[in-house]
């Protein structure tokens, strides 16, 4: 992936995670005045894209580290592997609530609690990873 392109996808995934992040301490407070909950559907858009540059940007750099011939330290073997996985285990999560939202049955709000909690911290993660590799 182009240096450019792995810096915008950096700032992308920071400032969605960022937003994510913003979004669930401040929601309690006007719950009960967005009852369509139309911020965090706006927001769910944003999320599935960040989700789509993870997955492609950690994917990339899995499939780097299985390729390389280096004796690979336990730390980066951990990491690599644990961000790709955490991750997929998001999508996993993200997605079927999000069509359960979007198409009628609401989702289940203990998975969004789990999903909007782990967001931020991967995307963040994964984006200063991304924008480290871009500027090396």
């Amino acid at each position: 992936m182009p240096a450019a392109l792995k810096q915008l996808a950096s700032v992308y995934l920071i400032l969605v995670g960022l937003a994510v992040a913003v979004q669930f301490i401040i929601f309690p407070f006007y719950e009960e005045h967005d009852a369509d909950l139309v911020v965090w559907r706006t927001l769910d858009w944003f999320m599935a894209a960040g989700l789509l540059l993870a997955l492609v940007g950690t994917f990339l750099r899995k499939r780097e580290f299985d390729a390389s011939t280096d004796d690979p330290s336990w730390r980066e073997y951990v990491e690599v592997n644990g961000l790709f996985y955490g991750v997929v285990a998001l999508t996993l999560a993200f997605l079927p609530n999000w069509f359960a939202v979007e198409w009628g049955s609401g989702g289940d709000f203990t998975v969004w609690h789990i999903v909007d909690t782990a967001m931020p911290i991967l995307f963040v993660v994964v984006g200063l990873r991304l924008w480290r590799e871009a500027t090396s």
